[in-house]
This record gives structure tokens, sequence and C-alpha cells, in this order.
């Protein structure tokens, strides 16, 4: 099985490649439960400071400055470690981090005295695109807005090629969803025949982003009972359909 990379730098709805692109999301969508695609979302320099500098200084933190990312919603709202056929995995997550005030909140959980500088650098990854010094903000455009985009773009295709054309019914239920951004750390695989470090699983969200740095290890369920590795290409994104937005396959 191989899932095609769909380009989807650039689009708008209803402009220009829209409809062929929107079949080609919707075909991978059907035929594999996920789509991969090609954004600008998360550019060479933004990923180095997020993967390379801030995600390290966060794991780095006590364990009980993590454990401080908790939810109402459940344990899988908030911080994640020591979970049974997870390796050496911890992971957390930053509600809504395409809000100012949510990246805030979770700042104050981690680093309660202010001015910690390796905030300074997660609020900009998380909500702004940096210069290349990663120094002050060059536009106005934001990392985590942008992914919500490409996150509901992807869905608006797939629904809009089920059939699915009502403007207002696709719009209510994409402002109904609720967004967080997880930052996931994997350590060496337990079973080293299988190189497993996390079981399989669904998730149980409507759709599941997934960025991959550098290191493969992401792989999806065939319609056989096979599984299919996804490449870590750089300039993509996995989005996968959870429970809640199965496609018939």
């Amino acid at each position: 099985m191989e899932i095609p990379k769909i380009d989807l730098r650039g689009l708008e709805p209803g402009g220009p490649g829209w409809e062929e692109a929107r079949a080609a999301v919707t075909a991978s969508m059907v035929a594999h439960g996920c789509v991969v695609v090609a954004h600008d979302a998360l550019g060479p320099e933004l990923r180095r400071a997020l993967f390379c500098r801030a995600m390290p200084e966060v794991f780095a933190l006590p364990l009980e400055a993590k454990q401080r990312n908790d939810s109402r919603w459940g344990p899988f709202n908030g911080y994640i470690s020591g979970v049974p056929g997870m390796a050496m995995a911890e992971s957390i997550r930053v509600a809504e981090a395409a809000d100012a005030g949510s990246v805030r909140d979770f700042a104050s959980l981690l680093w309660p005295q202010q001015g910690n500088q390796e905030f300074w650098v997660l609020k900009r990854i998380l909500l702004f695109n940096l210069s290349r010094q990663f120094g002050p903000v060059t536009r106005s455009s934001r990392f985590a807005k942008n992914m919500l985009k490409v996150e509901r773009m992807v869905e608006k295709m797939t629904l809009e090629g089920l059939g699915v054309r009502d403007e207002k019914s696709v719009g209510d239920h994409l402002e109904s969803l609720t967004h967080g951004v997880r930052l996931s750390r994997y350590g060496a695989p337990l079973d080293k025949e299988t190189g497993v470090s996390m079981k399989e699983h669904r998730d149980d969200t409507m759709v599941t982003g997934i960025v991959q740095h550098e290191v493969e290890g992401l792989e999806l369920q065939a319609k056989d009972g096979g599984w299919t590795a996804v490449p870590p290409e750089p300039d993509t994104v996995t989005f996968v359909a959870g429970e809640q937005f199965r496609i018939a396959r």
C-alpha cells in the first residue's frame, strides 16, 4: 500500500486546484483512513526550534512540573508517561494552542516564575512564525493557527468529497471542535525484534495531525491488516481519521 502525498500549499476553497485536491484527499481518507499532505505551516527553522530546542527543555523539567499538566477531561488530555505499551514514551498537551491565553496558562503550570526564556521560545513557536534567528516576530501568521487551518481544510475537503456540501453545516461542525498540540518523545523500543515503541491503537478524536521529525516510526494499518510506514518527510503532515470521523473503507 502506498499513501500518496497531496500538495495543499496555496489552496483556497473554490480556488484553482481545489476540486482536484479535494478528490485526492477524499480518496485517500476513504482508502486508507488517512492522508499525507504537503504544507508550509512548519518550515525548517521553526521545526528545528521546536524539536531541537523547545521540546528538549520541556521534557527536561522535573516530573512534578510536567505532571501539573493535567485535565478535567481525563488523563489522556494532559501529561502522559509510564503507559503500558508505550515503552519509555512521555507526552504533554497544550490545549487550544492557537489561543495566546491558553499558551500562557500552560506556561504558568510548567514555569510558575515569570520570565522563563524557554517559555517564550515555546510561545513563539506555537503562536508565531519566527525570524531566521528566532528573534523578533516577523510575520503575523501563526504556526498553531496554520496547522488548524490545514486540519480544517482536510476535514472540509473530506466532508465535501463525501457529499456534505452545505456550507453552514460544515462550518458549524468545524467551529464546534476543540483542538490541542501534543508534544511527544519516545525512548528506545522495549521489543528489539519488532522495534515497536507504542502499541497499535485508534484515536478517539475527529482527526489527528502527526508531524514526525527525522526519525521513522509512524505506521498505518491497511484494509488487509498489514502495516505501512509513513516516511518522516520534512514538509508533510499526516492526518489520521479518528473514531469520531471514521471513513467507510
